[in-house]
């Protein structure tokens, strides 16, 4: 059973505070070219068969079967080739027995033919093919329909568009699909120590990674990056532009100011809205804060990048994925043993990076006293353990999202 610690909401009631802000996304027509990833909001129907029309899986000679009995070793038949038929052609002149027409890979059969030879089976002297074997009806021809015939179901809504999916739809003349929209997310770092990456760095200040890191997970869980803001802590700066992206975003998440000291920007703008600010039994991301203004549902993380982090993947990733009918995480995950003994505080949800070991082992490589970004130079899991799990020994098993 969860133990809750006196004072902080644990990582279920926040998660379920912010599930109740947001919304699933309405569906939207969408071109097949921008349909990588989404989620189906119908059923989808085969419109057409598929093939379209019988059509040969070889390069080689439609015949008719009935003209190759007898055929063999001793008894070579000669047949005049009476035309060639490529890929596309759209010519509907049947094959008339005696003859045969050389035939390319997915070439349509012409009416009459019944087989297809394989051109390694079979010689051409420059005007007749000569074989030296009988065929069977059938033999090397893909028929109209075998793969797909109307109206089978092709995908129920909800399915979400593998690149091979999108293949068969486009196969099947479909150009635009019903999905759901992505979520639109924008970004807002805040701090007066923050400068652009590409920026020099003067002493008391650090670039902001924030901005980058935040930015590639909304686009890595598969919403829509709408603006990405780095802003220095004005409660006036803050809420003019939270007013634009209030126009245009689903969610803005911020990072940085909801702690408890005497500059945190964002905590004294949205209070006055009616942001809920807490604490949250995680670590990292402790101070948390989630509600509605500016016409937005608004995510408040810390500010230190693992925690912003960590906060992310705990309460936004899988959230903003469900809004856009995906799973929570579509990432593979393992059961591996531990390379070192784990201690736990009761209660707090924790999320840490960690390597895999050449024993098959992982350790942590963030965790109590190790809040800085070198860790992800060497991370290839992250594990996340619920509040209800003891302290572990080594070779105890956790659960590791390969990333």
């Amino acid at each position: 059973m969860m133990r809750s610690v006196p004072g902080l909401r644990t990582v279920e009631e926040h998660r379920a505070l912010i599930d109740g802000l947001i919304s699933r996304t309405p569906t939207v027509m969408t071109p097949l070219s921008q349909a990588a990833g989404r989620a189906l909001g119908a059923e989808v129907d085969a419109p057409i068969p598929l093939p379209p029309f019988d059509n040969s899986a070889v390069d080689g000679y439609a015949v008719h079967v009935a003209d190759l009995v007898g055929a063999g070793p001793d008894a070579v038949v000669h047949l005049p080739v009476a035309r060639v038929i490529a890929a596309g052609d759209g010519t509907r002149e049947k094959l008339r027995a005696g003859t045969v027409a050389r035939i390319m890979t997915g070439a349509p059969i012409p009416a009459g033919a019944d087989a297809v030879v394989p051109v390694e089976d079979a010689r051409y002297d420059g005007t007749e093919a000569v074989f030296g074997s009988p065929s069977r009806a059938g033999a090397n021809m893909r028929r109209t329909g075998e793969d797909v015939m109307p109206p089978e179901r092709l995908f129920d809504a909800g399915t979400v568009l593998t690149p091979s999916r999108i293949g068969l739809l486009a196969a099947s003349g479909l150009g635009r699909v019903l999905v759901h929209r992505r979520i639109r997310v924008a970004v807002v770092s805040t701090g007066a120590e923050i400068v652009d990456a590409a920026t020099l760095l003067r002493h008391g200040r650090i670039h902001d990674s924030n901005s980058a890191l935040l930015s590639a997970a909304v686009e890595d869980c598969g919403a829509e990056l709408v603006a990405c803001i780095a802003l220095p802590d004005s409660v006036n700066q803050l809420r003019s532009h939270l007013a634009e992206l209030g126009a245009c975003a689903d969610v803005v998440i911020t990072s940085g100011g909801v702690s408890a000291g005497d500059h945190e920007v964002v905590k004294q703008t949205l209070m006055p809205y009616g942001v809920r600010f807490a604490g949250v039994a995680m670590s990292p991301g402790r101070p948390q804060g989630a509600g509605t203004a500016f016409g937005t549902t608004l995510l408040t993380f810390p500010g230190n990048p693992l925690a912003a982090y960590a906060s992310f993947e705990l309460l936004a990733r899988p959230i903003l994925r469900r809004a856009m009918g995906l799973v929570p995480d579509n990432r593979p995950t393992l059961r591996v043993p531990l390379a070192h003994p784990l201690p736990r505080k009761c209660g707090r949800h924790t999320l840490d990076l960690a390597i895999g070991r050449p024993d098959g082992s992982i350790a942590m490589l963030t965790g109590s006293g190790k809040h800085g970004l070198g860790a992800a130079r060497e991370a290839g899991y992250l594990v996340e353990l619920n509040g209800a799990v003891p302290s572990l020994d080594a070779g105890e098993t956790v659960t590791a999202t390969v990333l």
